[in-house]
């Protein structure tokens, strides 16, 4: 049997998942405060890591006003590339984003190294 569809009002909708996403904007906003705060090795070069440039792409898409947030902010960390990539040797596994962000300012991705095992790289 299907499932029924329940539609609520958007006064609904806020008051049911206002709290939860709050604290998750929260712990968002803590988890950039923390990159912004670590020092030592790696400091300078964590604003330019691939990860939090997705995540920053992310936080851009809930706020520029356009419709469909969800599936937009999750492309945000997608691999859009259409070419298989040559072998997956060395690779280590899912790490939440593509290392071959759109972060140029000529929007051209590149799937080469495409591994999580060297984030800085």
């Amino acid at each position: 049997m299907p499932a029924q569809i329940i539609h609520m009002q958007a006064a609904e909708v806020i008051e049911r998942y206002f709290l939860e996403n709050r604290a998750r904007v929260i712990e968002i906003a803590a988890f950039l405060d923390r990159v912004g705060r670590a020092s030592g090795a790696g400091a300078e070069a964590a604003e330019s890591d691939f990860r939090l440039i997705s995540l920053r792409n992310a936080v851009g898409v809930l706020l520029d006003g356009g419709g469909n947030k969800a599936a937009r902010a999750q492309l945000a960390f997608s691999d859009l590339s259409t070419e298989p990539i040559e072998s997956a040797a060395g690779m280590k596994g899912a790490c939440g984003a593509w290392k071959g962000v759109c972060a140029t300012a000529t929007g051209v991705c590149s799937a080469s190294n495409a591994s999580c095992d060297n984030a800085e790289g």
